[in-house]
């Protein structure tokens, strides 16, 4: 992942992916407008894989947090689930660990 500049007050992260996983998650992005440009931005099935594959327990918690927020926390368990078994052992471990706490 990169950081760039962009005229925002927040961060920014660009992804760059090597796996096809993550191509995918790129490739099913949603475009969202921003002032003049229009981004894409990761789903959230998208977002926990990516957490998943980051690993930390920053990432965890934000996996935890969201599927406790989210009204669709169901589905996004159920997207994350048929892909999971691509990424490596130690991210679906933490899935695995994430599961049992919710």
């Amino acid at each position: 992942m990169f950081a760039f500049p962009f005229p925002t007050t927040e961060p920014s992260i660009v992804v760059v992916g090597r796996y096809g996983w993550q191509a995918e998650i790129i490739e099913s992005a949603e475009p969202l407008p921003l002032d003049e440009i229009t981004v894409k931005v990761a789903r959230p099935a998208g977002l926990v894989l990516l957490k998943l594959y980051a690993g930390g327990p920053k990432d965890a918690w934000d996996v935890q947090s969201l599927l406790e927020s989210h009204e669709r926390a169901d589905d996004i368990k159920a997207e994350v689930d048929n892909t999971v078994a691509r990424l490596p052992a130690e991210c679906r471990d933490l899935w695995e660990r994430i599961l049992g706490q919710s």
